[in-house]
């Protein structure tokens, strides 16, 4: 097995918070990290026609084929509709994505709208978009 070609590269980093720049950006302009500390520069290997991509992460667990997952070991969320649980498979899956699609007008932001408060109401966080 060959080894990637590597190239130096500068990145700048923020101490504080980890967020790193192809520029020098004077102070971290990261929302939320707040450090007054200029960012420091530093010399990395990239490989050559691959950018760094420092706001991807490694998956948190090994990939899993489908096939292998059991749909009942997955905690789910009951919802108040029984109709609503049983299409989804017996409840929300936590991190899951579900995509409701129907034509225009049937009540689909009403039902998420009193789905996000009933889960608000369970003390779970919720964002609508």
């Amino acid at each position: 097995m060959t080894r990637p070609k590597t190239s130096r590269r500068t990145v700048f980093l923020c101490d504080d918070c980890g967020y790193e720049s192809s520029k020098w950006m004077g102070f971290c302009p990261a929302p939320g990290c707040g450090s007054g500390a200029p960012l420091k520069e530093f010399e990395a290997a990239a490989p050559v026609g691959k950018s760094s991509r420092a706001w991807l992460v490694p998956p948190a667990a090994a990939l899993q084929e489908l096939s292998q997952l059991n749909p009942e070991d997955l905690q789910r969320l009951q919802l108040p509709s029984a109709e609503l649980n049983r299409v989804l498979g017996g409840g929300i899956v936590a991190g899951s994505v579900v995509l409701l699609a129907g034509e225009p007008g049937v009540g689909k932001s009403t039902l998420l709208l009193q789905l996000a408060r009933y889960l608000a109401d369970q003390g779970k966080k919720v964002l609508y978009v």
